[in-house]
């Protein structure tokens, strides 16, 4: 049974669905040769863009308020008391935040400068690309030292406010991880 639902879109045009041997819904259109499916829950922009944009927003306002936290604290003389191995997971995490940012940008620029020169999507743009995906996999790994952190800060029971920011900054890393793996922006190969 084929079910074909018809809509309008913006006017008088109509965009046609129905239902493939699967059970997912299929866009019908005129071209043969074209199939457009439904992207999951999971794929769709609406739970990819607010994913992103969100941990985006928590790893800047990380990089931001570390130094500014840094100066409150020298202000009214209140030293972090760390051991050694925390004040190295602090800075790996900061650290890794900062490539991740270098990662995503550079990957939006250097896009954007293909849009002007195709030149630079060919094997010429590859060392590039290849600089841009090395970032991309320190910043990443960064994950491990974000989930010691968070595991810590909840171990030893310290301040609710650090336990919120240590989860919050393990959250955004999940979540740039996930978008990072959905759009295929670290792969091994670069064949595109």
């Amino acid at each position: 049974m084929i079910l074909l639902i018809v809509g309008n879109v913006n006017g008088q045009g109509r965009v046609g669905f129905k239902r493939d041997n699967s059970g997912n819904l299929v866009a019908v259109i005129d071209f043969p040769f074209m199939v457009f499916e439904k992207a999951p829950w999971y794929e769709n922009s609406s739970f990819q863009v607010p994913l992103i944009f969100a941990s985006l927003v928590i790893i800047v306002l990380t990089l931001i308020l570390w130094p500014v936290m840094a100066l409150i604290r020298r202000h009214y003389v209140r030293p972090l008391e760390l051991s050694v191995q925390q004040w190295r997971v602090r800075l790996l995490v900061r650290l890794s935040c900062v490539l991740i940012i270098i990662f995503l940008s550079t990957y939006a620029v250097f896009f954007t400068m293909a849009e002007k020169d195709i030149g630079l999507l060919s094997p010429h743009g590859n060392p590039w690309l290849r600089l841009i995906q090395i970032a991309g996999w320190l910043g990443i790994l960064g994950i491990v030292a974000a989930l010691y952190s968070a595991w810590d800060s909840w171990r030893l029971k310290r301040w609710w406010m650090t336990r919120l920011v240590d989860t919050l900054i393990l959250l955004a890393y999940v979540g740039v991880i996930w978008f990072t793996f959905t759009w295929n922006l670290l792969h091994w190969s670069l064949r595109y």
